[in-house]
C-alpha cells in the first residue's frame, strides 16, 4: 500500500511533561486527527487518502488544536523557518515509522509518565486507552478491549492479595478518620482492582480520588463493577480514560470466567429497586437516567393549562406554579426506602415531624420559589463546546425543563435552629477567628454495595449560618408542596428549601442538621457543584477547595413555546407568539425580559409579565417571571413555503446583570448555571 495514496497514521506531537526545558522527561502524545470526539484519543488512527505533506499538515494542525484543550502540557515551540522545516519533516518521518511499527503491533514512542522501568505499563496504559470510548453512555457496562491483549496476564490471586494491604491502609485510615494517605503507598505496594477483564493499579491514584482514599480502598482486590453500579457519577464521560491509565494487565480467560460466576448475584441485586414506582412518567417528563432516577419537564408541561379560568385558549402562557407532576426529579442515589426518618435530628435534639407541623411548637409559612438544577440549560453548553471545538462539559444533557416553580409549605430552619438551642442569642454567624459558619444537612439517601453501607457517602449539603437565620429568605424545612404532602420522589417527609439557592443545597429525605465551622463534608458539597475556571479542561486539574461553593444562581431566561424545530404560522399582522420563563437568584428580581428573532439585532421587549407580586424584587424575589410576546417576522416566507428563524431571548435583572452572548463566554468543565442568551430555531410558514 502506499503511504501517498492511502495511509493509515498516528499523528504524535512531541510534548512537554515537565514545565522546564532542562527536563529529561518527555513525554509523546499521540492525538487523533477526528477532532469531533470529545476528547482526543491516545494512538488514535486515521485512515485518509492524503499525501505524506497532506497528513504532515493535518498532524501538525491537530497537535496545536490539541494542545489548546490540554493545557496540562506545554507544545515545544518551534518558530524559525529552519525549525519548521525540521518539524515538518520528523513528523512524517515519526507517521511513516509509526504505521509500520503499528501494523507490526508495536508502539515504540510512548513513555510512561509515571517513569515505568520497563515501559510495558506504559505501552499497555496507552492500548487500552486507543480503545476506550469516553461518549458511550454508559461506560461501566462496555465489552472488555480487545487491546487488553497485549497486556500482561496477572492472576485473580495476585488481584485479591493486593486486598489485604488494602486492608491494612484503610484500618488505619479509619482509625485516624483521615483520607490523607502516605506518600510511599503507590511506589511501596500494588493495590489492585478490575474492571472487566483488565486489572489495574491503584496505588498511586487512591491518593487523588475525588471520593476519597477510604472509600475506593473498599473495591481493592476485587472487581469495580458493583462499586460503579452503584456510584453512578463514573459513567460520566471521561472516567473510563482515568481508569486506563492505570492499566497493568489483564486477567486469564479462565480467570475472567471465575470472577464473573461470583459477581453474578451481587450484580443482579439492584440498589435502585426500592426506588418509587413512576408509572408512565414519560408523558410529562424528559428522561436522562433511570438509575439514578433523572427528568426534567416537557415544555408542554410548563404550559398553562387551557381550562384555567380567564385565559385564553389559544395563548401559550407558562403556569406560573408548575404541577406536581412537572416537577423537574435530580437524584443522585436511591431513593430511601420508605422515604426519610419520621424525625430529624437538630445538634442534641431531635423533632418528630409531628412535632414540626404542630402550629402550636411552630409557626408554618409558605413561600413560592424557584426549584432549578444547577446544570440547567447544560446541553446548549454542551452543542456550543462542539461548536468551539472545547471540552464537553461533564453532566446530564439538562434541556431548559430542570427548573419548577413551587409554593413550598414549612416552617422556618431559624425556627428549628433556636428551638434546638443550637444558635447562641448573639447570632454568631462567624467563628472566633472570623470565619464563616455554616449549617448542615444530611439526606437518608446513602450507598450500599453489598452489605457495606457507605456512611459518609450520604448526600449532603450546608448554607451558609447567616442565610438560614435571616428570616427575609425563607428557608424551611418543608413538608408540603402546592398544598400537598411531599412526595416520595420530592423528598418525604421532609426536604430543605432555600429560596434563591441552586437546587443542590436543597437536601430531601433531610434526617441530620447540624452548625459547624465548616461546610458539610459531602462528595456534593466539597468536590462538585462548584464553577471552575475556564482554564481547567480535565477534573484532574481541577482544584474544587480553590473555589467557592454554588449558592445563588446568575440571570438567566429561556423560551418554552414555540419548541425546537416547530413551524409557527404568523398571524395577520405577521408577528409569532413567544414565551417563557426568566430567574436570577439570590431574590434579584427581574427587571424586563427581550426577545429577538433573526440577525437584524434589534431587540423587542417582552410585553406580557408576570411575577409574584408579594415578592420584594430586591433581595425577596424568590419565583420566577414568567413572560409571553409577539414579534414580527423580519421578512414573510412565500407563499406555501416555510423559512428558518432563530428567536432568541435574554434577560436583565434589578441589578442590572444580563445574560451574555454565547460565545463561550459561560464555559466550565461541569457545565454549571449557563446563562447564556437563549437561542431557539423554528420554521415559519407562510400566512
Amino acid at each position: 500500500m502506499s503511504l501517498t495514496t492511502k495511509c493509515v497514521v498516528p499523528m504524535f506531537t512531541l510534548r512537554r511533561y515537565s514545565a522546564s526545558l532542562a527536563s529529561s522527561s518527555y513525554y509523546y502524545y499521540a492525538c487523533g486527527a477526528d477532532s469531533s470526539l470529545s476528547s482526543c484519543r491516545r494512538l488514535h488512527t486515521t485512515t485518509a487518502t492524503t499525501t505524506s505533506a497532506d497528513a504532515t499538515a493535518a498532524a501538525s494542525t491537530r497537535a496545536r488544536r490539541h494542545h489548546e484543550q490540554h493545557d496540562k502540557y506545554t507544545v515545544i515551540s518551534i518558530n524559525t523557518l529552519a525549525s519548521r522545516y525540521f518539524y515538518f519533516a520528523a513528523t512524517t518521518i515519526t507517521a511513516t515509522s509509526a504505521y509500520l511499527w503499528w501494523n507490526a503491533g508495536h508502539m515504540p514512542f510512548v513513555t510512561s509518565r509515571r517513569g515505568d522501568d520497563d515501559g510495558s505499563s506504559a505501552t499497555a496504559k496507552a492500548d487500552s486507552l486507543s480503545s476506550n470510548d469516553d461518549d458511550a453512555p454508559d461506560s461501566t457496562t462496555s465489552p472488555p478491549r480487545s487491546s487488553s491483549s497485549r497486556l500482561p496476564t496477572i492472576s485473580l490471586d495476585e488481584v485479591r492479595a493486593s486486598r489485604a494491604v488494602a486492608i491494612t491502609l484503610l484500618a488505619r485510615l479509619e482509625a485516624e478518620d483521615t483520607d490523607v494517605v502516605p506518600t510511599d503507598v503507590g511506589s511501596k505496594h500494588r493495590i489492585l482492582i478490575t474492571h472487566d477483564d483488565v486489572v489495574y493499579d491503584i496505588g498511586e491514584f487512591i491518593k487523588n480520588h475525588p471520593g476519597g482514599a477510604r472509600r475506593i480502598l473498599r473495591a481493592a482486590g476485587g472487581a469495580v463493577e458493583p462499586f460503579w453500579k452503584m456510584y453512578a457519577q463514573h459513567s460520566a464521560p471521561g472516567v473510563r480514560a482515568v481508569l486506563d491509565e492505570l492499566a497493568v494487565g489483564r486477567l486469564s480467560t479462565s480467570d475472567v470466567a471465575k470472577l464473573q460466576e461470583e459477581l453474578a448475584q451481587e450484580l443482579e441485586s439492584d440498589p435502585f429497586a426500592n426506588d418509587p414506582k413512576r408509572g408512565n412518567v414519560e408523558e410529562k417528563l424528559l428522561v436522562h437516567s433511570y438509575k439514578p432516577f433523572n427528568a426534567e419537564a416537557r415544555a408542554e408541561s410548563l404550559l398553562q393549562q387551557q381550562h384555567d379560568i380567564d385565559d385564553d385558549p389559544a395563548s401559550h402562557r407558562l403556569a406560573f406554579v408548575t404541577p406536581n407532576d412537572a416537577v423537574y426529579v435530580r437524584h443522585h442515589l436511591p431513593v430511601p426506602v420508605g422515604g426519610g426518618p419520621i424525625s430529624i435530628a437538630v445538634g442534641e435534639c431531635r423533632f418528630d415531624v409531628a412535632d414540626l407541623m404542630d402550629e402550636s411548637k411552630f409557626r408554618r409559612h409558605r413561600v413560592k420559589a424557584v426549584l432549578q438544577c444547577s446544570g440547567n440549560r447544560r446541553s446548549e453548553a454542551q452543542r456550543e463546546a462542539r461548536e468551539l471545538e472545547l471540552p464537553d462539559p461533564q453532566g446530564l444533557p439538562w434541556k431548559q425543563g430542570a427548573i419548577a416553580n413551587v409554593e413550598w409549605e414549612g416552617v422556618l430552619l431559624a425556627d428549628v435552629l433556636r428551638a434546638a438551642g443550637v444558635v447562641p442569642e448573639k447570632k454568631m454567624v462567624t467563628t472566633n477567628d472570623g470565619y464563616e459558619r455554616h449549617v448542615q444537612f444530611a439526606g437518608a439517601d446513602v450507598p450500599r454495595v453489598g452489605d457495606w453501607k457507605d456512611e459518609t457517602g450520604f448526600y449532603g449539603a450546608s448554607i451558609p449560618l447567616r442565610h438560614a437565620l435571616d428570616v427575609n429568605r425563607e428557608v424551611l424545612v418543608a413538608f408540603r408542596m402546592n398544598g400537598e404532602p411531599l412526595s416520595m420522589e420530592h423528598g418525604y417527609p421532609l426536604r430543605i428549601i432555600v429560596p434563591g439557592c441552586t437546587g443542590a443545597r436543597w437536601v430531601k429525605w433531610v434526617e441530620r442538621i447540624e452548625v459547624a465551622d465548616d461546610e458539610s463534608p459531602s462528595f456534593w458539597q466539597q468536590n462538585d457543584y462548584r464553577i471552575l475556571p475556564g482554564s481547567v479542561r480535565t477534573r484532574a486539574d481541577a482544584d474544587f477547595s480553590a473555589m467557592p461553593a454554588l449558592n445563588g444562581t446568575p440571570v438567566s431566561s429561556a423560551i418554552i413555546w414555540p419548541p425546537e424545530g416547530a413551524t409557527v404560522s404568523p398571524s395577520e399582522d405577521g408577528t409569532v407568539e413567544v414565551s417563557g420563563w426568566a430567574h436570577a437568584g439570590s431574590g434579584r428580581g427581574i427587571a424586563y425580559v427581550e426577545v429577538s428573532i433573526g440577525s437584524d439585532g434589534v431587540w423587542h421587549q417582552a410585553e406580557e409579565v408576570r411575577r409574584d407580586a408579594d415578592q420584594d424584587m430586591r433581595g425577596g424575589s424568590f419565583s420566577w417571571t414568567t413572560w409571553r410576546t409577539r414579534v414580527p417576522l423580519p421578512a414573510a416566507p412565500s407563499k406555501g413555503g416555510e423559512g428558518e428563524i432563530v428567536l432568541r431571548v435574554r434577560a436583565r435583572d434589578v441589578d442590572g446583570n444580563v445574560q451574555p452572548d454565547a460565545n463561550g463566554a459561560c464555559w466550565n468543565l461541569r457545565g454549571l448555571c449557563f446563562n447564556g442568551v437563549h437561542a431557539r430555531r423554528c420554521n415559519a410558514a407562510a400566512p
